[in-house]
């Protein structure tokens, strides 16, 4: 039951997304961010395509003005990922304006990686940036610019 609903909401969000922009694919992935992993930047460390929606924690969503929208599902994200990806804890009282997801180093995304997550050939970086996070009860919402 529980993956019904996680579907229809992602689908409902990649609904209210394509009222907005026109996008050339969606594909549900797992993204790992931040310093506590492998890598030592703040950001997006890497992104493979997940072929369990259950198990995935983003979608991604490649738009047709050369972006890569990142909507990552907060109940699929620990505490600490959160932090990675706001820069600082929120609850309930925080307010949900002005926070920022910093991509401090370009993310190359291999071959493979492209060909699974339906990049065009011609995109192959996520740029260095501070890019706005949109956020409600059920997900974080960045959009990134490609290369």
């Amino acid at each position: 039951m529980k993956n019904i609903i996680t579907i229809a909401l992602l689908f409902l969000s990649l609904t209210a997304f394509s009222q907005a922009e026109t996008f050339i694919s969606s594909v549900f992935a797992t993204s790992t961010l931040g310093s506590y992993s492998n890598c030592t930047r703040r950001g997006l460390c890497a992104i493979k395509e997940s072929l369990e929606i259950s198990k995935s924690n983003t979608q991604t969503i490649i738009n047709e003005d050369n972006t890569l929208t990142l909507v990552f599902e907060r109940d699929q994200l620990t505490k600490e990922d959160e932090i990675k990806i706001l820069g600082k804890e929120i609850n309930i009282n925080t307010p949900t304006e002005n926070f920022a997801f910093l991509m401090e180093e370009a993310l190359v995304l291999d071959e493979e990686t492209r060909k699974a997550l339906n990049f065009p050939q011609n995109f192959t970086t996520i740029t260095t940036g501070t890019y706005p996070v949109i956020i409600t009860e059920d997900s974080f919402t960045v959009t990134l610019r490609l290369l």
